[in-house]
């Protein structure tokens, strides 16, 4: 490998982590403000439909369900403050426990009632928020390193011992 190839490869995992930040920042704050102060509000099931995802090799799903298993995904209906919202939300397991017009808990913000979080999925969100900049700028250090070293022997200086 090339050290200006990693270079490359550092500037650009560096300028996508730091384009994520300002994302993962509001993301954050949001699943903070929900966690604090978040309304909890009751949604009635409108509509359920059931989807065939794909379970990963490594995982628990693969024993028990096989290559894919059934997910339900609702439409739900909920009022904030006198106004009717619509949301999406995949429906906890097992399915078929849940009909329609049962009702459901979810978070939102008061400031942001559109948004709707089922609050399981909620270290789900703070995960991929925190994590995605984190793990790009470490890889832009990483090939930055690994440029420096392999300029260093490239040019006939294998190492700075003493």
């Amino acid at each position: 490998m090339k050290a200006w190839f990693c270079f490359a490869l550092a500037v650009l995992c560096g300028l996508l982590g730091l384009l994520l930040i300002p994302d993962s920042v509001r993301e954050i704050g949001r699943l903070f403000r929900l966690s604090r102060g978040g309304v909890r509000v009751f949604a009635q099931i409108t509509r359920i439909e059931e989807e065939s995802v794909s379970t990963s090799d490594d995982s628990t799903d693969r024993a028990r369900y096989g290559p894919y298993k059934i997910v339900e995904e609702a439409t739900v209906r909920y009022v904030v403050a006198d106004r009717e919202y619509q949301a999406r939300h995949r429906l906890p397991e097992p399915i078929h426990t849940l009909h329609l017009g049962d009702r459901i808990p979810l978070l939102v913000l008061a400031e942001e009632p559109s948004r709707s979080y089922l609050p399981g999925d909620l270290p789900g969100n703070w995960m991929m928020a925190f994590m995605i900049p984190v793990i790009l700028l470490l890889a832009a250090a990483t090939f930055g390193g690994t440029g420096v070293l392999l300029r260093d022997i490239s040019r006939g200086r294998p190492g700075r011992a003493r």
